[in-house]
This record gives structure tokens, sequence and C-alpha cells, in this order.
């Protein structure tokens, strides 16, 4: 009886070779069974060697519009506005990517240098020269 094994991996581009080989060598062996791999990646996952013969779906997604970030974050920390200065840092650091925007402003807010209020819908970037 066998039971099919399931990763999840986030930032594969940032795996080291010993790592790819190990992945690889999951998805190619015959005695594993069924295995499924769900990877993400900046980089096309499956010109690392050892992945080119793998059976595999790419589904490439395009980064979101500063607009479409702005409507995330809008939505996750329940904001009616962002500062158009912090608005460009956070586009600029995150290149689109939602997760890295949400990540960035919550720690913004761990740092102390953002402070979030969600119940007037504003956040603020805090004065440093106090």
């Amino acid at each position: 009886h066998t039971r099919p094994v399931t990763l999840i991996i986030d930032d594969f581009h940032n795996c080291d070779q010993a790592s790819i080989d190990l992945l690889s060598g999951i998805l190619v062996n015959p005695d594993i069974g069924y295995s499924f791999m769900l990877l993400t990646s900046s980089l096309n996952t499956f010109e690392f060697e050892g992945f080119q013969n793998v059976d595999s779906t790419t589904i490439e997604m395009e980064r979101l519009t500063d607009n479409e970030i702005n409507s995330v974050l809008f939505n996750e920390f329940a904001l009616s506005s962002i500062e158009p200065a912090l608005a460009k840092k956070i586009h600029g650091t995150c290149e689109g990517n939602p997760g890295m925007a949400i990540s960035y402003l919550r720690k913004l807010k761990d740092l102390e240098i953002l402070s979030i209020d969600s119940e007037n819908g504003h956040c603020n970037v805090k004065d440093s020269s106090r």
C-alpha cells in the first residue's frame, strides 16, 4: 500500500545543487510511486540540471501591476490608501510579487517603521527624527 508524496517548495531558485539532486531523484525514482511537487521559482525550474526529463506542467504568472499590489495590500491590511512614496518603495522592492509585498509591509510594521491603523484604513511611515 503506497501513499503519495506531496512537497511544496517556495523560491526553488534558491536551492543548492544537493537539494536539486535530491528532489529530481524523488521525481524520477520509480520506487517512490506517486509524487507531486509544487515549486515556485523566478527562473525556469526545469532548466536546472536533473529536471530536464521530468514530466511537468509549468504555469507562468505575470507580476502584478502597482495598482494590483495596492489592492492586495488594501485587502490584507484593511487600508483605504497608501502614501505614494511608500507605495513606490513597496512596488520597487517587491517587483510585483504580492506575497513579498505583504511580508515587506508586515516587516516594516514589526520594526516599528510603519504604523498601520486598520480601523481607519491608514498606514503611515513613522517620523524617524523622534
